[in-house]
């Protein structure tokens, strides 16, 4: 069926109007951004951002200690060789118990959970093993990386904000660290609010800890590349005066078609 030029031009002209608009909205959306909150990760220089400590609860009595090196390393407190690892440098740690129980040695920071944050994924290198001349079996101590409320400094036993999700380095006698992260999990609920994250070095005595400590035995972890990456929603973008311009423009011409077409129409109709 013969279609008359004006017909044409005023398709061409709503076509173009419409991709005008539709412009405009596009750069207005904006897709969620992943940014990293943990200071000094790597362990660059030292534990610059992070906080040494003896867990606030259930801590039998005994001795905490952590330091940065250059990798391999040596764990001041103890004297025992660290950990190779892709990374430069990396932190070293150790716990000995002095008495039954369990002690839980924590090196931790407090991240700020950004506004609009959902979704928060935990990762980094990792690993452990037994030291000295009396040694500490593998069911008796692991690693455990989380995150906590700021109100205290969590033992391995506190249940994380996470629920059950949180990375645990099992009693190995590792010679390196290894990757190791968790499944994301939902932040929305402390979104602009800070949390606590922790990586734990915990003993525990025989027996579940009823028993004596074992002598000459201690625990040594290393860590290294610690990332929690949150993704975020931004807030709606405002529009500038020219995307404003862009969606108007396109809009009024748009309608201006379509009513330009519709009037032809009736014309040829009548």
């Amino acid at each position: 069926m013969f279609e008359p030029p004006w017909g044409q031009t005023m398709k061409l002209i709503l076509k173009t109007a419409l991709t005008a608009a539709s412009f405009g909205v596009c750069v207005l959306a904006s897709t969620a951004q992943a940014q990293n909150l943990v200071t000094n990760g790597s362990f660059t220089g030292g534990l610059t951002g992070w906080t040494p400590a003896a867990a606030t609860t259930n801590v039998a009595t005994g001795t905490c200690s952590f330091n940065g090196a250059a990798q391999p390393g040596t764990e001041t407190a103890s004297g025992s060789a660290g950990f190779t690892t892709a990374n430069a440098e990396l932190a070293l740690g150790s716990v000995i118990l002095t008495s039954a129980g369990s002690r839980s040695c924590v090196l931790y920071q407090d991240i700020a959970i950004p506004v609009g944050a959902t979704t928060l994924t935990l990762s980094g290198d990792f690993g452990t093993r037994a030291g000295g001349a009396g040694v500490v079996s593998t069911s008796d101590r692991a690693m455990w990386v989380g995150v906590y409320p700021t109100t205290s400094v969590p033992n391995y036993q506190q249940a994380p904000l996470s629920g059950t999700n949180r990375i645990i380095v099992s009693g190995a006698n590792n010679t390196a660290l290894t990757p190791a992260a968790i499944a994301s999990f939902s932040v929305a609920p402390y979104a602009g609010t800070t949390i606590r994250l922790a990586i734990i070095n915990a003993m525990q005595s025989p027996g579940s800890g009823g028993l004596a400590p074992v002598a000459n035995g201690y625990s040594v972890a290393g860590a290294s590349n610690v990332q929690a990456v949150v993704a975020v929603s931004p807030p709606a973008p405002v529009p500038t005066l020219s995307e404003w311009a862009m969606i108007l423009l396109g809009m009024t011409l748009a309608g201006a078609a379509a009513w330009q077409i519709s009037r032809k129409q009736v014309v040829r109709t009548a």
